[in-house]
């Protein structure tokens, strides 16, 4: 990920003894023309799988900050665990790269950036970008995944998303995510395999 891969207006401002770096960020894949940065296009479940190499859920393990010609990337670690489409397999290592972070005391907050926490699983629609990967759409395509009292997986809606738009009729107009409401992880990874199965 480069500084080239997004519209970007910096706003510095300080908190407590840190001074941070703000930045609203437009993804490249999913900014909507004419928009306001706090916008994004939105993606369905079938263009989120269409546009993946991977689609996996996995664990993520670790993450570290580091600069990147003049920002900041965070490298994050996932485990797979099911490989729902693509060819990681169950227990792979990936590296996915994620814009914002924070090092050396300051913060680079990068709005509809994937908010990936140690600890916690996601369903995860990934491009590869040899070695690593990136997560399509933004936190579009990081969906947390739960487990409820009876013990099912639930896929939630994405976190940390900016306004989400789609043109109809020449105007924008709000939209959902792919997952608006907690859903059956199996019934999201049964659209994903239909989407694939179907050559979308």
């Amino acid at each position: 990920m480069t500084a080239t891969s997004w519209d970007m207006a910096v706003v510095r401002y300080p908190l407590g003894p840190k001074l941070i770096t703000a930045a609203l960020l437009a993804a490249c894949l999913g900014r909507a023309g004419g928009a306001e940065a706090s916008t994004m296009l939105a993606l369905d479940l079938a263009e989120l799988t269409a546009r993946a190499d991977d689609v996996v859920l996995a664990t993520v393990i670790g993450a570290r900050a580091e600069p990147a010609r003049g920002l900041i990337v965070t490298r994050v670690l996932v485990r797979v665990e099911v490989t729902v489409a693509g060819r990681s397999g169950p227990a792979d290592e990936l590296e996915v790269i994620v814009p914002g972070g924070e090092l050396d005391g300051l913060g680079l907050l990068v709005q509809g950036a994937p908010r990936l926490e140690p600890g916690r699983r996601y369903l995860l629609f990934l491009e590869r970008t040899n070695p690593s990967f990136r997560v399509v759409g933004m936190a579009q395509g990081a969906m947390p995944v739960e487990e409820d009292r009876r013990g099912r997986l639930l896929v939630e809606p994405p976190e940390g998303l900016p306004g989400l738009v789609r043109p109809v009729g020449g105007r924008l107009v709000p939209a959902l995510p792919a997952v608006s409401a907690a859903t059956l992880l199996d019934e999201v990874t049964a659209r994903v395999r239909e989407v694939r199965a179907d050559g979308r």
